[in-house]
């Protein structure tokens, strides 16, 4: 079957990925972009935080909600796949991501 062609437009530049803002253990995030999709096609992207050595990172999407059940590793790196649906960003299928944000921690 072929792609629906609104989970082909989704650009990077579609979500905020935010750098560090002078918060306490506020750092930037990244993102990194993906092959397809195999079984769908549609876009994917990895959104990052790698936190210093002996720190954790926690991330957090569109400011105010909680991030990806990734976080609870607890590693110096999480990551958190996006796929492109009706021409936004989702993480797990259900949550529009609009921006990404990360914090560290030392680890306890």
């Amino acid at each position: 079957s072929l792609p629906s062609v609104a989970c082909q437009r989704c650009t990077a530049a579609q979500v905020s990925f935010d750098s560090a803002n002078g918060d306490p253990g506020r750092i930037d995030s990244d993102f990194r972009l993906e092959t397809n999709d195999p079984a769908t096609g549609c876009l994917r992207l990895t959104a990052i935080c790698t936190a210093q050595a002996g720190f954790f990172s926690f991330m957090e999407f569109n400011v105010i909600e909680r991030g990806p059940a990734e976080n609870q590793n607890m590693g110096q790196v999480t990551e958190a796949l996006l796929e492109c649906m009706n021409g936004a960003w989702f993480y797990a299928g259900i949550r529009q991501v609009n921006s990404v944000q990360c914090t560290e921690a030392p680890l306890p």
